[in-house]
């Protein structure tokens, strides 16, 4: 991590990304970083990330900012390894990225621990740093509460005589994804062999596990189907259709709509959000309270944040966004403009021609 000395820090508690003075977090999504030697920094983002996913930010150079000996740059540290955009892209002559944009790649499995926003080369003027993504998924500078989520067990049924397969059921839950024998499963039902299955449960970004995590779960060889009958006294009956489950079930996927905030004026002085209708989609508050969709809340000023959850029989389709921090402004004061003075006109020979003014300033020549 980047020390700057001397500097007074401002943190936020829940994500740990401090600013180091004169540095500030603008809002959840943006920094601006002032002056040759400082940044904005974290010891444990705690992002889980696999090897290639792709890391980017956008950055504005301001004043007489330069891209230069090696920075603006971002950095991630995960497994013990530290990887930065300037480093990566430097050999390729891509360290200033393209349009505003740098991109990087994490090397390795495992989960972020510490990371920064850095402007370190010395030159003067001001840097603004928004939009830092880790795999898609956009990273919050803001204090954010983790969501506490009980992660569903998952399921088997044992295979039918005659069979070579049971049946192993992955739940679909907001805010947990499952490893089946240390892989990835999407949410659905599997036909699998006779065996032994571990599974784990593991909290996405923003979540945190509360509850049972691991379960062993063991599928049997079929049993021998018992001998028809040589002489059926009744005629056999069909059995009723199922459906068999495959290996990749659809499931129904709802993308969530951003809420709208319409701040307060000199004709409203009430700012208020309105929550989009969206089939599949909850919005909650920042306390868990569900709000209904289709309808206008007034909100008082200060930061307010709103949540997407997945209804019954829906899943958020990935990587769509599911939390906005809105910062509601104060009341604007409005006053009425008071009237412009004129100047008195008096008739010369019908000629009119403005009075004298005294200016006070006692017939001096300015």
């Amino acid at each position: 991590m980047l020390v700057v000395a001397g500097l007074a820090t401002s943190a936020h508690a829940a994500t740990g990304w401090v600013a180091n003075s004169p540095s500030k977090i603008l809002n959840s999504n943006t920094v601006r970083l002032v002056g040759g030697n400082t940044s904005v920094e974290t010891a444990n983002l705690d992002m889980f990330v696999q090897a290639g996913d792709v890391v980017s930010f956008r950055y504005v150079l301001q004043g007489d900012a330069k891209c230069d000996g090696g920075a603006p740059r971002v950095y991630v540290e995960a497994q013990g390894v530290v990887t930065n955009s300037w480093d990566q892209n430097l050999a390729a002559g891509t360290q200033c990225g393209s349009n505003g944009v740098v991109t990087f790649k994490v090397p390795a499995n495992g989960r972020i621990g510490a990371a920064g926003v850095v402007y370190d080369n010395g030159k003067p003027g001001q840097v603004v740093v928004s939009d830092l993504r880790v795999d898609g998924r956009p990273v919050s500078f803001l204090n954010r509460p983790l969501a506490r989520v009980t992660p569903d067990a998952p399921k088997v049924v044992q295979p039918e005589c005659g069979t070579s397969r049971g049946t192993l059921t992955v739940p679909a839950k907001h805010g947990v994804t499952y490893q089946v024998n240390g892989e990835a499963w999407r949410p659905g039902e599997y036909k699998v062999r006779p065996g032994v299955y571990r599974v784990a449960a593991e909290a996405r970004d923003g979540y945190r596990l509360v509850g049972d995590e691991r379960w062993r779960l063991t599928v049997d060889k079929a049993a021998a189907c018992p001998s028809p009958s040589p002489t059926p006294t009744e005629p056999p009956v069909s059995p009723s259709p199922t459906t068999s489950p495959t290996d990749t079930p659809e499931v129904r996927e709802a993308t969530p709509a951003a809420p709208v905030l319409t701040q307060a004026t000199c004709d409203d002085k009430t700012a208020s959000i309105a929550i989009p209708e969206v089939a599949g989609v909850v919005y909650k508050t920042a306390s868990g309270k569900t709000v209904e969709q289709g309808k206008r809340y007034t909100v008082e000023a200060g930061n307010v944040s709103l949540t997407a959850e997945a209804a019954d029989g829906y899943t958020l389709k990935d990587g769509a966004a599911a939390e906005w921090m809105f910062v509601v402004s104060e009341t604007p004061d409005c006053q009425t403009p008071s009237a412009t003075p004129t100047t008195p006109v008096v008739v010369v020979n019908n000629i009119p021609v403005p009075a004298r003014v005294d200016t006070g300033l006692g017939g001096l020549t300015r």
